[in-house]
């Protein structure tokens, strides 16, 4: 780790306490306070150039960013649903499990559907003893959230999963399973064995997984670095956030 445990401690310390107010769009609270979540954090703090210029083809070949984004979240939101229903009940009927709006929707939801079912007979094949702890399970501490995919126990191993239906692997997502990691120890003493990104194909039925093994010394290390790396993020969010709202209240105050 590039940065001790006790500097990461100091650091939240000094934040916990910085008034946000309604600055975030979370709904978590603890305390009757709000704290940001994992996903805001990263999307608010981690802008990539390249995601600037594929909105802007959009608007060259005249689609509508917020009808294609849109789109793609009913896609990777349905999608979930039917691992979720897959996983609860063993078993999933498209058409009576899932109330799925449209074809283009539905095929996605079937592709992700099988890439995934591929992936747990092949878990299945490796190992014996394989438990469901927590499927899209809210956890919340003092200084964020988030709400985790899949949360297995596999041989006496705790393995946390982050599905994805996005294009490609990014890096982001290890920063996002290391801030759940986080919440499952500081917030119900469950120590993560393997971190795995499971990318589900939207089109072509298939998956693939990025996996770190913890109990790997060189795996652990980018994981706990990722840890800080997100830590660092959430600093910078809430000052982002705090001097925002000072900036209204003084330049309010300057217009009385």
């Amino acid at each position: 780790m590039i940065l001790e445990d006790n500097q990461v401690k100091e650091l939240l310390e000094k934040i916990k306490d910085l008034e946000i107010r309604n600055s975030t769009k979370s709904n978590y609270s603890i305390d009757d306070k709000r704290v940001p979540r994992v996903t805001e954090i990263l999307s608010a703090m981690m802008h990539e150039d390249n995601l600037m210029n594929w909105a802007n083809g959009l608007g060259w070949k005249r689609i509508s960013y917020r009808a294609f984004m849109k789109d793609s979240q009913d896609k990777g939101t349905y999608s979930h649903l039917a691992i979720e229903i897959f996983l609860r009940q063993g078993r999933i009927d498209l058409d009576t499990d899932l109330q799925i709006p449209n074809q283009k929707i539905r095929d996605t939801v079937e592709s992700c559907l099988d890439g995934f079912i591929q992936w747990w007979d092949e878990l299945h094949k490796l190992h014996k003893n394989i438990k469901l702890i927590y499927l899209e399970e809210t956890m919340i501490n003092e200084y964020f959230g988030g709400t985790c995919d899949c949360l297995l126990q596999v041989d006496g191993e705790y393995w946390l999963l982050d599905f994805k239906t996005s294009n490609h692997m990014n890096y982001k997502y290890s920063l996002q399973l290391a801030a759940y990691r986080y919440l499952l120890k500081n917030t119900k003493n469950i120590n993560i064995s393997k971190c795995m990104i499971l990318r589900l194909d939207k089109l072509n039925h298939f998956y693939e997984t990025q996996e770190f093994d913890l109990n790997n010394k060189d795996h652990l290390n980018y994981i706990e670095n990722c840890e800080q790396t997100f830590m660092i993020l959430l600093t910078a969010f809430k000052m982002r956030m705090y001097t925002n709202l000072q900036y209204q209240e003084i330049t309010n105050l300057n217009k009385k």
